[in-house]
């Protein structure tokens, strides 16, 4: 089984549900996932499903960052910070994060080790422009 069968499953999967169920859902997978510790497949799959709002079967920036903010990351509001961690995310470098990238990423990630990678990339960002500044 390669890319092609893991594609089709994520084809198969259920249309994400549309504006106040949507809303809903968010809000209870926000306070399931600050609950815990780690990140469970089941919210993981969720999660994407509700952050892809066109439904394109990937994440852009923008939703990714919305889904961060709302599990209470606020360090991805940091266009650097989310720049660094979507290149950490997305393997294929496409510039967005397909299912498979999403769960890998976060799947092996405590909320701790999340906060830590942002303020790293946040830290060095800072840093960095610090350095630069006469």
């Amino acid at each position: 089984g390669g890319p092609q069968e893991s594609a089709g499953r994520v084809l198969d999967a259920p249309d994400p549900p549309k504006g106040k169920d949507r809303d809903v859902n968010l809000r209870q997978l926000r306070l399931a996932a600050r609950a815990r510790e780690d990140f469970s497949l089941q919210d993981l799959r969720s999660m994407f499903r509700l952050l892809d709002e066109d439904g394109s079967r990937d994440l852009t920036p923008a939703e990714v960052k919305k889904g961060l903010t709302l599990l209470g990351f606020e360090a991805a509001e940091d266009p650097v910070a989310l720049t660094r961690l979507l290149g950490d995310m997305d393997e294929d470098k496409t510039g967005k994060v397909v299912e498979n990238e999403f769960l890998g990423y976060f799947a092996n990630l405590t909320r701790k080790e999340l906060a830590a990678n942002l303020s790293r990339h946040q830290l060095n960002h800072t840093y960095v422009r610090a350095v630069q500044v006469p």
